[in-house]
């Protein structure tokens, strides 16, 4: 039996009044139990701790296994083993380091001085002279090694005072010099291009990770110009015993399976059904990111970037003002509530400017819009110095409303308006009530007003005013994913007749489509992508003698001919329709049960 619109009314009348009900049974059984505790701090903040649902967990970690897969019984045993692994984490970590640029000056010149003569060996070969005769007559001494060189160490005898001839000392003592004034001046280059690693985050590396060493070409140092840098065997390596299938099947596992989609649209469902095909694809991806550093980067609006009005969650049981959500029946007679101050607020939104009662600009939401024109309100009262008197605010906005006398806020906007409340509630009796929108009441029809005629104005001050809204977060990151979307269809270079019929991803003709039962949508999908049964199609496969369409026997039988072109299904196109020669595009912006009847009513369903 269908209920009578009298009815209707009634059961909501009914359970609005039960919903107010329960919440002020709730809310004076706290507030009993609260001013019960309230002697024992302890007992008052675990009550607070149980209302909130933060029970405390269990702190048991179950058994405990070495390497081997034994047990470990005693806390003696589980001590030794947390230690033993804690001691040698430092040695393991090292291995897999590479070695590092950062060594004494001795050896960094003995480095140096390698690579030079590599490289003069490259640019300018020795040039190759016959063998010297040997002179053995009386008298002449063959020509020592090294002499008319440069001195070098090896070749002192062991007379030598210090390892050095006299001849050789000044002569050292002279390249000693040079060789600090290289490292010097290396140190200073090296501390210009950001590669040079201080003396202190050295001896922290030799204390906690002997013999490693850091890289020298370290990630953020290269520049455009510079070819990226490609990654060594080990770097694989190292990416292959980071990431490992098992590791990405357990994180996959752990999300929550119906819980809601991310950026990319996909439920957690499906990554954890088809994790056989997925993971070996995701674990190259991931190795991949790993050895090569790369971290993929989203480049979407800016408003990414900007901070959000979310907040820690705060909490505020007791209030001074009193806030009240009446039915549309009582506000027949007038305002239900009279005070000696009356105040209306109200929030609009408008494409071309701000969204709000005094110009908050294009970031702010509805929702931030009313909140904030009730904080200013209270702020207008206050700065006029009201005391004792009975004040009334007047919302159109229940959220709003709902959200000001929660307990628990979590946005600071709201968390803004409390106080303000709160302090004109402490020296006035205050109330909040709604008043039900756009219903003929004078008040509130001049605040709308008001309210459109400031959100057609400019921001006067940097933007935004307060935290960005999750939701133009959100819209923010599907719009963008719909411009990726769009770009990529049009750019793709197959799928001629199916981009004939989708224009654009479509959210709305995707649900329509599931809607549909199992054989629709298979007819449906295949109509408008083109592989289906028709003439044409199935002459290409060499499955059919003829392509001519089989209601006019005049063109082609495809896709577009019969929804579009048909002379032969013309007056049947325009009953359902409307048109006897749609196009394609109107087919997916008109509901989908049109095009299934049209499929039935030629019996092409039978066909295809």
């Amino acid at each position: 039996m269908d209920p009578t619109p009298i009815n209707i009314d009634l059961y909501k009348k009914y359970m609005n009044k039960l919903n107010d009900l329960i919440k002020t049974t709730k809310q004076n059984y706290f507030k009993l139990k609260i001013n019960e505790k309230q002697e024992n701090k302890e007992n008052l903040w675990n009550y607070i701790n149980y209302m909130c649902g933060k029970n405390k967990k269990s702190n048991d970690i179950g058994e405990i296994k070495d390497e081997n897969g034994q047990v470990l019984k005693t806390d003696k045993d589980i001590a030794n083993k947390f230690l033993d692994y804690f001691t040698g984490l430092g040695k393991k970590l090292a291995e897999q380091i590479i070695t590092s640029h950062v060594d004494s000056p001795r050896a960094q010149n003995q480095r140096t001085g390698e690579w030079r003569r590599q490289v003069s060996h490259k640019t300018h070969p020795p040039k190759v002279q016959p063998p010297k005769e040997r002179l053995v007559a009386s008298g002449v001494r063959r020509k020592r090694k090294g002499a008319g060189t440069k001195p070098d160490p090896k070749d002192a005898g062991p007379s030598t005072q210090g390892g050095l001839s006299p001849l050789k000392r000044p002569l050292a003592q002279e390249r000693t010099k040079d060789m600090e004034l290289t490292y010097q001046h290396r140190r200073r280059r090296e501390r210009r291009a950001g590669l040079y690693a201080p003396p202190t985050i050295q001896v922290l590396l030799e204390a906690y990770f002997p013999g490693s060493i850091s890289r020298p070409d370290p990630v953020g140092t290269q520049t455009s110009r510079q070819r990226p840098r490609r990654p060594s065997r080990d770097d694989w390596k190292l990416a292959t015993e980071v990431v490992r299938p098992d590791k990405i099947r357990w994180a996959i596992n752990k999300f929550s399976p119906f819980k809601s989609q991310g950026t990319d649209g996909i439920y957690p469902i499906l990554l954890q059904k088809g994790q056989d095909v997925l993971v070996p694809h995701l674990c190259n991806v991931f190795r991949a990111c790993l050895a090569w550093r790369f971290i993929p980067e989203v480049k979407a609006d800016p408003i990414l970037g900007m901070p959000t009005d979310v907040m820690v969650p705060k909490y505020s049981f007791k209030k001074n003002f009193e806030i009240r959500i009446l039915d549309r029946e009582e506000w027949n007679n007038g305002p239900p509530i009279t005070a000696q101050n009356m105040w209306y607020t109200d929030g609009s939104r408008i494409e071309q400017g701000g969204w709000s009662w005094d110009l908050w600009g294009r970031y702010a939401t509805v929702f931030q819009a009313e909140v904030a024109a009730i904080q200013g309100c209270a702020r207008e009262i206050i700065g006029q110095g009201a005391a004792r008197q009975s004040i009334a605010i007047y919302s159109d906005s229940q959220a709003a409303l709902k959200a000001i006398g929660s307990m628990q806020v979590c946005f600071r906007l709201v968390w803004d308006c409390v106080k303000a409340l709160q302090e004109l509630g402490s020296r006035n009796k205050l109330t909040l009530a709604w008043v039900p929108g756009h219903n003929k009441h004078k008040e509130n029809e001049e605040a709308d007003s008001l309210a459109r005629e400031g959100a057609g104005r400019a921001l006067i001050g940097p933007e935004p005013f307060c935290g960005i809204a999750k939701t133009h977060v959100r819209a923010s990151i599907d719009e963008w994913m719909d411009g990726k979307s769009r770009e990529w269809w049009r750019n793709f270079r197959q799928q001629r007749q199916a981009k004939m019929f989708i224009k654009e991803r479509s959210a709305r003709l995707t649900e329509d489509l599931l809607g549909q039962n199992r054989k629709a949508i298979r007819i449906i999908v295949g109509l408008l992508t083109g592989h289906c049964r028709l003439n044409k199609h199935m002459s290409l496969m060499v499955l059919a003698e003829e392509a001519t369409c089989r209601f006019c026997s005049e063109e082609e039988e495809t896709a577009v001919h019969v929804l579009c072109q048909c002379e032969g299904l013309a007056r049947l196109r325009f009953l359902i329709l409307g048109e006897e020669n749609p196009s394609a595009s109107s087919y997916t912006k008109a509901p989908l049960s049109r095009l299934w009847s049209l499929i039935q009513r030629t019996q092409l369903d039978r066909v295809l």
